[in-house]
């Protein structure tokens, strides 16, 4: 959509009077153009169809520019004009207090015929003389310029729209994954003291490790078919990287409106299955790939588990560690104070002991 900046910066002798035969000559070279007058912005872009969009200075003072054409094929009315900024015409146009779209909605707003100034200048009586040139072409400019701003307001909606729709599914997804950690929780795990808690963890993580070491004769083809099964899911941040594809891309995907060669997005069940808690794409399966047995699927899956649980435990243990090593230096550190007390407290009382046998000797003299 094209931008509107105050031209207050113009010089005086730069300003140009508009006359009637003036803005006829304007309002026809942007109805030529077309919509394109006004969905240029000041930093060009891309347009809808991804080819690269024109900035708003070549849509109006580029080769064959509306204000370039003005410039060299009237002699009349502009003969002599010296020119203002581009933008001080842009403004004459679209200005939201002295712009002639806005200066004579009347013309095209239902509801605002008895608004329209009479021929002695009186308001409240319509004019009843046919349109002109003048407010015929001004009436068709207002029309390009509405229905570009109305596209432009309905692609923000929607921009919007996308942008709450995928932060509520995130949400989701991760209040979801949170409460199936909780409820795998045992009661101790929930309620116990620091010490029940720790114990119910760590029995929970052992009874996991079991399962594995139950089915050690065949961990080897596991592990690798775990490490096929993680290739083959990755977030839609993930692939967004590793394809560098914009920020704006990531509703695209979630949406399914723009397309994932060789990956297919999982449903919200099948992301919280394999343990994600953001949108993930799965790559699709080769005629090799879909050889899978469902024994081969169940033992992926269960790999997968017990290496979180794993981590999970090892990361707790070493937290344990590492508050049990601040315990002992606390202890250390108190047990050293009341040593130092102890001796101050013993070197005192041994300072006064001497003190009052002096007093003594001096006494009996």
């Amino acid at each position: 959509m094209i931008t509107e900046v105050d031209d207050a910066n113009d010089s005086a002798t730069s300003k140009i009077t508009w006359t009637k035969e003036r803005d006829i000559a304007l309002l026809g070279q942007i109805v030529k153009v077309g919509k394109a007058a006004f969905e240029t912005n000041r930093g060009g872009g891309k347009s809808k169809d991804g080819n690269k969009q024109l900035t708003q200075e070549q849509i109006w003072a580029g080769p064959g520019g509306i204000v370039s054409v003005l410039k060299q094929d009237y002699g009349h009315p502009f003969q002599g004009v010296k020119w203002p900024s581009t933008q001080s015409v842009i403004n004459h146009i679209t200005h939201k207090q002295s712009g002639l779209i806005f200066k004579f909605k009347h013309l095209y707003t239902s509801g605002m015929e008895q608004s329209e100034p009479a021929e002695g200048g009186t308001e409240g009586t319509k004019d009843e003389r046919p349109l002109g040139e003048f407010e015929t072409l001004l009436i068709e400019v207002a029309e390009l310029y509405n229905e570009v701003k109305a596209e432009k307001e309905k692609a923000e909606s929607e921009k919007d729209a996308d942008i709450r729709k995928t932060d509520s599914r995130n949400e989701f997804m991760q209040d979801a994954a949170c409460k199936g950690d909780f409820e795998a929780m045992s009661k101790e795990e929930r309620t116990g003291n620091f010490a029940m808690r720790k114990a119910a963890r760590a029995k929970r993580a052992a009874s996991v490790i079991d399962v594995e070491e139950e089915g050690s004769s065949s961990s080897s083809s596991r592990s690798n078919s775990a490490k096929k099964a993680n290739h083959r899911r990755i977030t839609v941040r993930q692939y967004m990287e590793e394809q560098y594809l914009p920020e704006t891309d990531f509703a695209k995907i979630v949406n399914k409106e723009k397309p994932t060669p060789g990956w297919t997005l999982l449903s919200d069940e099948d992301t919280l299955l394999y343990g994600f808690d953001q949108p993930t794409l799965e790559k699709k399966m080769s005629m090799m790939d879909a050889t899978t047995s469902f024994r081969e699927q169940v033992t992926i899956n269960l790999n997968e588990f017990t290496e979180t649980n794993k981590k999970k435990l090892q990361h707790m243990e070493l937290v344990e560690k590492n508050r049990s090593a601040e315990r002992t230096r606390e202890l250390d550190l108190a047990e050293r104070e009341m040593k130092l007390k102890e001796e101050k407290y013993k070197a005192d009382a041994e300072e006064k002991k001497a003190m009052m046998e002096l007093l003594a000797k001096l006494a009996n003299k």
